[in-house]
């Protein structure tokens, strides 16, 4: 009864008593740790190598088996334009559809190369000279920009392929049917210089 009128006169139910122990810690003194270092698991696995193209050393990444060229803009067209140069060399269907996209570029740039040439006056002298040395170079037979070859007989009288030459002895690429009648034989080299930029 004393513990239901108890109950009845509280607010609640009626909670155990609180027991008050006493405990004893003993306190450590803290220690700092050393702070660790964080490495990426590039530089654990793979040891460092040189870059083809740089000659630098680098830490390759684990994705790429066969990594062979570190990872700046430079080194990675140059890595680019070697892989082109190879496979321009060794796959006759890469070569022939790099040839056929740069065709179709021609077809919808056909001014493009004039106007650079025209904005560019130092890349114009640049080539001019290196024609120059180039044709130098070569025998007194006329330079060609298409499949030309020197003849290897007197030029005889018939139907040929013409194609426009400046006086430096460069056939450009529109060429047209006529007919030759040779009345004698061409005497002296042509004029070597370099090629028509404008």
């Amino acid at each position: 009864m004393n513990g239901a009128r108890a109950l009845k006169a509280g607010s609640g139910p009626a909670h155990p008593p609180r027991l008050s122990v006493a405990c004893s810690a003993q306190v450590i003194p803290s220690r700092r740790r050393p702070p660790v270092s964080f490495t990426t698991s590039n530089t654990i696995m793979k040891p460092t190598r040189l870059c083809l193209a740089c000659g630098n050393p680098f830490h390759p990444l684990l994705q790429v088996r066969n990594q062979r060229y570190c990872s700046a803009a430079g080194c990675q067209r140059e890595r680019r334009r070697r892989w082109q140069r190879e496979r321009l060399q060794s796959d006759a269907d890469y070569r022939d559809n790099q040839a056929r996209a740069q065709a179709r570029w021609r077809a919808r740039n056909p001014d493009y190369w004039r106007h650079y040439r025209s904005t560019h006056p130092a890349y114009r002298e640049r080539n001019c000279a290196m024609q120059r040395n180039r044709n130098a170079q070569r025998s007194s037979s006329p330079v060609a920009n298409m499949d030309a070859s020197p003849p290897l007989r007197p030029l005889a009288s018939g139907f040929y392929i013409l194609r426009r030459a400046v006086e430096t002895g460069i056939a450009k690429m529109n060429a047209c049917t006529v007919h030759i009648a040779v009345l004698s034989a061409p005497n002296g080299p042509p004029i070597r210089d370099c090629k028509e930029m404008m």
